[in-house]
């Protein structure tokens, strides 16, 4: 049950409150920036504590995953930087700028607590229930969620007094961006390395620069041409290292 706090104190409570908190103090447009730094994170954290070995620098495969996770980072920033950094030096967006990185750490640090004390431990129980791992770590999460609303015990009408408008949003977020997405990051995380797993990462501004065209009729511009090029580039060479290292 230790475990179960921490995963979901890092992965459910830590990670979404700091990205709030980021947002809230920042902008979207620059939250988006700092998620490409979770791959990156992970891979770094990964080979110093030694969950994964270092990429072999005398091998093809080796360069291919380190240039892959950052040639996907790079073009996820490149497709972010429309409205870019703001040069006001206003001190609540700097503290903005440490909960976006400190909500990045915690993404990295959940999948990587749960690769290194589940899924390898060939004895741990848990190691074949991602289901059950996400379950628990989700109750603790919503237990330090539960406990942070009490700020709000004062203000009741934050309690009940929900726009019609916004019902839909907050079902999807709790259902499909939420528990779908963890639980989809816990079995791959079963399945694959950490380090892979979140190489996918910047493949969500990717999708929201094309779900934007589709839905919403927004142009793409160069940028976000070439970033999107430099994506599928990067997650290439990961899945590929990753495929060669198996064989």
């Amino acid at each position: 049950l230790p475990l179960f706090l921490v995963l979901g104190l890092a992965g459910m409570f830590g990670n979404q409150l700091l990205y709030l908190l980021g947002v809230y103090y920042t902008n979207a447009n620059i939250a988006s920036i700092f998620q490409p730094a979770i791959p990156v994170w992970t891979a770094l954290i990964a080979i110093i504590t030694r969950i994964e070995p270092f990429p072999p620098v005398t091998k093809l495969h080796g360069w291919a995953k380190i240039l892959g996770i950052l040639l996907a980072a790079v073009g996820a920033f490149t497709m972010s930087i429309k409205g870019g950094l703001s040069n006001n030096g206003d001190s609540s967006e700097a503290l903005g700028y440490v909960f976006l990185l400190g909500n990045t750490l915690c993404m990295s640090v959940y999948v990587l607590i749960q690769k290194r004390f589940i899924f390898n431990v060939e004895d741990s129980t848990w190691r074949s229930k991602p289901v059950t791992v996400t379950a628990w770590s989700y109750m603790f999460g919503a237990m330090f969620m539960a406990l942070a609303s009490l700020y709000y015990v004062n203000k009741p009408e934050k309690f009940h007094h929900i726009p019609r408008e916004e019902v839909y949003p907050i079902v999807y977020a709790i259902f499909i961006a939420s528990a779908l997405c963890y639980l989809l990051i816990t079995w791959c995380n079963m399945q694959i390395s950490s380090s892979l797993v979140t190489a996918t990462w910047p493949l969500q501004v990717l999708f929201c620069a094309v779900l934007s065209y589709l839905v919403l009729d927004e142009v793409m511009n160069s940028l976000q041409y070439a970033g999107g090029v430099l994506i599928i580039l990067g997650l290439l060479g990961v899945v590929w290292s990753n495929y060669s290292e198996e064989k």
